[in-house]
């Protein structure tokens, strides 16, 4: 850094007011001592490298620097100037006050005149730098920490808005969910209603033909006292016209089973259809949701199975009831309770993949051969003695 150049001034250099004259006195004495020892030695006036009218100069000059709108660089420029100065001044402090405590206390006063004066100066522009320096600082700082917060503003935007997008489509979802699920129990309770209409018609009827069988083997049994002998006479006659009859019913039933055993095909084939689009629309559905729905759509679809057995259920009772119907009004009473029975024992039962609808169907299946027995009892002798 360039020295500072004071402007020439008619003063002499480095004087204090009062400053000469003691030292003069200390001189003097000094010398009267140096001559006692043939080692006197001839003082000068203190002097040092800076003025007051230097100093004066430099204060003038930097005073406008103090301010915290002045020139940065000009300002750690004038404190390098100050600071150096002020070096020079102890250090030229250092070497005058080598020659005696006395004339050291007279230099040490010049330096801390000066020294005073210069931090005067230095002072107030280094507390103004170190402010600047700080406001700086804190501006810097302030500024990350805005640019922070804005960004983690923005990151908690994101996410809210993303977790607003995806609770939206949760909630849209669930709302679907329920919808079919509400639709689902509709059907349910439709088909609990038409199975207990359907078990009530059937008990109805069972309780109706029961009723007609009773009454009629009880009128069998009293006109059987009568008519044995008759009827064993008539019994070979009409044997024979049975046998006739009987191939024909028989013909006539297999004709109509046949016709029953398509119509139930095409009917399996066309719910066979159904549950196939239900499984591509629910492998469809499946794939377009998520994991988290997976639990929820087994359960749906052990619902619609569930469901569907039900459905085969009812739709076999009514084809069952429909087919006995038919049966009933081609034949007299013995065959079509007998021809009946044959019937039910040549039920097949469908075949079923979960282990409660087996067990439902072997319970039926056994219920049925119990009633298929009492049917084929009836008419024969020891029926028409009871």
């Amino acid at each position: 850094m360039e020295k500072y150049q004071a402007p020439p001034t008619t003063k002499e250099p480095g004087k204090v007011p009062g400053f000469e004259d003691d030292l003069a006195d200390s001189v003097a004495a000094n010398e009267a001592a140096d001559a006692a020892t043939g080692t006197a030695e001839i003082y000068t006036l203190v002097r040092y490298d800076v003025t007051d009218e230097q100093i004066a100069g430099l204060r003038k000059e930097y005073s406008a620097l103090a301010l915290p709108e002045a020139d940065y660089d000009a300002r750690r420029k004038a404190i390098a100037t100050c600071r150096e100065l002020r070096v020079a001044v102890e250090a030229t402090r250092v070497r005058l006050k080598r020659n005696s405590l006395e004339f050291g206390r007279k230099v040490d006063a010049v330096a801390k005149h000066f020294t005073a004066l210069l931090e005067e100066i230095e002072e107030p522009l280094k507390l103004t730098k170190g402010a600047i320096d700080d406001e700086k600082a804190r501006v810097k700082r302030e500024a990350e920490e805005a640019e922070k917060r804005a960004l983690e503003a923005k990151v908690r935007a994101e996410r809210e808005a993303e977790e607003a997008r995806l609770r939206a489509e949760r909630e849209a979802e669930e709302k679907r969910l329920a919808e079919e699920r509400a639709a689902l129990e509709a059907e349910r309770a439709k088909l609990e209603a038409d199975r207990k209409a359907a078990e009530e018609a059937a008990r109805v009827e069972r309780e109706r033909v029961e009723a007609e069988q009773r009454a009629e083997r009880e009128a069998a049994a009293a006109e059987l006292a009568r008519a044995r002998e008759e009827i064993e006479a008539q019994r070979k006659a009409e044997q024979a016209r049975l046998d006739a009859e009987g191939a024909r019913l028989k013909a006539e039933r297999e004709a109509q089973a046949e016709k029953a055993r398509l119509e139930l095909e095409a009917l399996e084939e066309q719910k066979r259809a159904v549950r196939a689009e239900q499984e591509r629309l629910a492998r469809e559905e499946a794939d377009r949701l998520a994991k988290a729905r997976a639990d929820q759509e087994a359960k749906a679809r052990a619902e619609q199975e569930r469901i569907e057995a039900e459905e085969r259920e009812v739709k076999e009772a009514e084809r069952k009831a429909e087919l006995a119907a038919r049966l009933e009004a081609l034949k007299p009473d013995v065959d079509k309770v007998r021809a009946f029975a044959a019937e039910i024992r040549g039920l097949a039962a469908p075949v079923v993949k979960s282990k409660e609808a087996e067990a439902a169907l072997e319970e039926a299946l056994g219920d049925l051969g119990q009633i298929a027995a009492e049917l084929e009892a009836f008419g024969s002798e020891s029926a028409a003695a009871e």
